[in-house]
């Protein structure tokens, strides 16, 4: 609770130091204190009643849409994320992002995969940096049997955990991502991030683990040994 307590504080006094503060800005901060104690219903009538105040919250839009997506109410979430792109202040880089990203996710719960894929992609051609966005849509693409740009898709977000691992020594890519994207040698270097328990799969409340064995093979299907994997879901 401690953690998404400091992250939506923080996304709230980024947004304000980026000029987003509105009059209403004590009801985000509010906001925040009661999402991250699970008082999503409060949450919801505090961000509802700040937006009646000023709707050009951009903030306040994507705090909705969190809260309405932790009830369940998913086509009032999505509302409140596409209410983001409308607004006509300027929006913070990860407020926009943020918003695309769970607007797709919201998309998915309501099976309308076409949407969410369009979602993601709109999400990461706006903002090329976010590899939350690229692995989603090219995962995403995945099971929807939609290869559209695969190839290019698959190299980019391959030579993007590259550079993830180089620098940060931990990636955006889930486990079942990664399983999906990436050959043996790359499996094997995200190995002792996916055993820590590394690898970011967004906000959990629970966790457990699942050992699994991935046999490798060659293109020949010559089989090449295996490599032991936890998943932590």
């Amino acid at each position: 609770m401690a953690q998404r307590t400091a992250a939506w504080l923080l996304i709230v006094m980024l947004a304000q130091m980026r000029g987003e503060a509105t009059e209403p800005e004590d009801m985000l901060v509010k906001a925040a204190g009661l999402y991250s104690h699970g008082s999503m219903a409060e949450c919801v009538r505090v961000l509802q009643t700040s937006i009646e105040q000023d709707k050009d919250q951009a903030l306040a839009h994507l705090m909705l849409g969190q809260a309405l997506r932790s009830l369940q109410r998913w086509p009032e979430a999505i509302d409140a994320f596409l209410a983001v792109k409308r607004c006509t202040a300027p929006v913070p880089r990860e407020v926009r992002e943020q918003a695309g990203i769970h607007h797709g996710r919201a998309l998915m719960e309501l099976d309308r995969w076409e949407e969410a894929i369009a979602a993601f992609e709109e999400t990461w051609s706006r903002h090329p940096e976010s590899s939350d966005a690229l692995f989603r849509f090219l995962y995403l693409q995945h099971f929807a049997c939609n290869f559209t740009r695969r190839d290019e898709l698959l190299l980019t977000a391959r030579r993007r955990l590259v550079e993830e691992l180089k620098v940060a020594g931990r990636s955006a890519m889930t486990p079942s991502q990664a399983l999906m994207m990436l050959d043996a040698r790359e499996l094997k270097l995200l190995a002792k991030s996916f055993a820590h328990g590394h690898i970011v799969e967004g906000k959990r409340t629970r966790t457990c683990s699942l050992p699994l064995t991935v046999f490798l093979t060659s293109p020949e299907g010559q089989q090449g040994g295996s490599l032991a994997v936890e998943l932590r879901l």
